[in-house]
């Protein structure tokens, strides 16, 4: 069977804020396009932005991108110099990414199983795929029977109203796509568009094996 694959970032992320889970304030581009003006009035609101880029090509790697910019032309420098022509182009609001929060993958199996993966600390949710089993909290659950206890690794319980939060913004989304990933922060201070604690920056499909179970 042919993986299925997941829209661009700039529709997952407006997917995402049409449902009502908050997201970065951003602005998108297609290949070749970009509003220096837009961006300008952008930055003066936030006063700190990010740049990110990708194509429209699975096979295409990671682009330059540059993040929590305080500073207008060094940004507009950095995509004059970096952009690739054939890439989109996010410009969002920046966020501190040296808070130790958690942040992480919120995985979807069907419309009941969940699992939850993160740590505690600075980067971003993409971050888990660079760190070693004893940095990561695995949870697992259903949302009849809640938290399954056994099958959670390096998880003292911590955050489990925070958690079951999550469970309760997110079941609700795109319940026709099963198994997704969604990837969030927890912030101390509220931020976004909403604004809230949540931040959700993106979903993905996720092509798990036919003989995988959560069970």
């Amino acid at each position: 069977m042919q993986a299925q694959r997941s829209p661009l970032k700039h529709e997952r992320l407006l997917q995402l804020k049409n449902a009502g889970l908050n997201t970065v304030d951003f602005l998108w581009y297609p290949p070749l396009a970009m509003n220096q003006k837009e961006i300008q009035e952008f930055f003066e609101k936030h006063r700190r932005i990010s740049f990110r880029q990708y194509a429209d090509d699975p096979r295409v790697g990671a682009l330059p991108e540059i993040f929590d910019v305080r500073d207008l032309d060094e940004l507009l420098n950095f995509v004059k110099a970096n952009r690739r022509a054939n890439s989109f182009m996010i410009v969002n609001q920046g966020v501190d990414l040296d808070e130790d929060i958690p942040r992480g993958c919120f995985r979807w199996f069907d419309l009941y199983a969940f699992g939850i993966e993160f740590f505690i600390g600075p980067g971003n949710p993409r971050k888990i795929e660079k760190k070693t089993m004893h940095e990561l909290v695995q949870i697992y659950g259903d949302t009849e029977y809640g938290f399954n206890l056994r099958k959670c690794v390096n998880w003292d319980g911590n955050y489990s109203n925070l958690f079951k939060e999550l469970v309760g913004k997110t079941r609700s989304f795109l319940t026709d796509v099963r198994p997704i990933i969604i990837e969030f922060e927890w912030h101390a201070s509220s931020l976004g568009w909403k604004p809230d604690n949540w931040l959700f920056w993106e979903w993905r499909i996720e092509n798990l094996p036919a003989e995988y179970s959560p069970a």
